[in-house]
Parts: structure tokens; C-alpha cells; sequence
């Protein structure tokens, strides 16, 4: 179980860090945007560093380094390859990422 946790963070760990990027963005939300892109920034390195953490938890300083190592081939290739075929799949991620954007006329 803890493994598929793993798993999962260094997936959302590398999707917003490819989100961050305008290609893999535009792919995913199909449009283009100005805001700037320190929150899936911040969401992928938060992700990628918790999956480390949780490997050194859950196997030691050893073993959880290089377990860590194998979890990071396959989190980027599962990110890789959605990219190329399900982009959509990627979309709840990437609005959860995105910072909110103003209206315009409105003022908060």
C-alpha cells in the first residue's frame, strides 16, 4: 500500500513540474497562460519531496534512496506517457495547480 502512495506522489510530483512548462500545459488545459508558474513548480517539488521522505520511511536511508531511484523511472515514465495519450487525464491536477486567475473588471 505504502508503496502505491509513493508511486502516487512522484506522479503528481512530475506532472506539476511538466505542467509548469508551455507545451505539456497547453496539451493538457488547451489553452495558453500568462500566470506565472511557480504553483505547479512548488506542487512538483512538493511531490517529488515528499516521495523521498515517505521512501526513507518506510525503508531506511539504504534502501529507501534507491528505492526511491526506481519510483522516479516509473513515476516519469506513467507522466511521460499519459502526456502522450491521455492528456486529459491530467486536467483535475493542473486546475488544482493553477494559481487563480483575475477577471477582468473585477477588482477583490
Amino acid at each position: 500500500m505504502m508503496a502505491l502512495v509513493i508511486l502516487m506522489l512522484a506522479c503528481a510530483g512530475f506532472a506539476g513540474l511538466a505542467l509548469a512548462m508551455d507545451r505539456p500545459h497547453r496539451q493538457v488545459l488547451q489553452h495558453a497562460s500568462s500566470a506565472p508558474r511557480w504553483a505547479p513548480r512548488l506542487g512538483g517539488i512538493a511531490g517529488l519531496a515528499l516521495s523521498f521522505a515517505a521512501c526513507v520511511a518506510d525503508a531506511g536511508w539504504a534502501t529507501g534512496a534507491i528505492l526511491w531511484l526506481g519510483v522516479l523511472t516509473a513515476g516519469a515514465v506513467i507522466v511521460a506517457c499519459l502526456l502522450t495519450w491521455r492528456a486529459h487525464w491530467l486536467r483535475p491536477l493542473a486546475r488544482l495547480l493553477e494559481p487563480a486567475r483575475r477577471q477582468p473588471g473585477r477588482h477583490s
